[in-house]
């Protein structure tokens, strides 16, 4: 018990992952794969933020003109969005739902790629 306590203290970052399943054995699957990102509630999650600041951008453009704020950025990272009409503003918020859905696609596909590859499901 006392060696492999020390030597889990001079154990690198990366040797630690890897043996973790050796002084873990005790957790069961399931526990180990509660770290693993679910795909729905990470682009709902996503797809809301994006709507929400997308919205609350506009608005602040309408409301109060004369935020030093530059909206026309929003016209150059949203294709077909130009400032404001109703027609625009469905655009701009269904394309920032969008980018939102890609944005998680990729964060979840990554994470739980190499969640698998470094701490593993065994």
């Amino acid at each position: 018990m006392v060696r492999s306590r020390l030597a889990r203290d001079f154990l690198l970052p990366d040797d630690a992952l890897r043996l973790r399943p050796a002084y873990d054995s005790q957790k069961s699957r399931r526990e180990r794969e509660i770290q693993m990102l679910n795909m729905k509630v990470w682009i709902a999650t996503f797809a809301a933020w994006m709507g929400v600041s997308f919205t609350l951008c506009v608005l602040g453009g309408v409301l109060v003109p004369g935020l030093p704020i530059r909206h026309q950025t929003l016209e150059l990272l949203l294709p077909g969005f130009r400032w404001i009409s109703l027609g625009s503003f469905a655009l701009g918020l269904a394309e920032s739902l969008l980018y939102g859905v890609y944005a998680a696609a990729v964060l979840v596909v990554v994470h739980n790629f190499f969640h698998r590859r470094w701490v593993g499901t065994h």
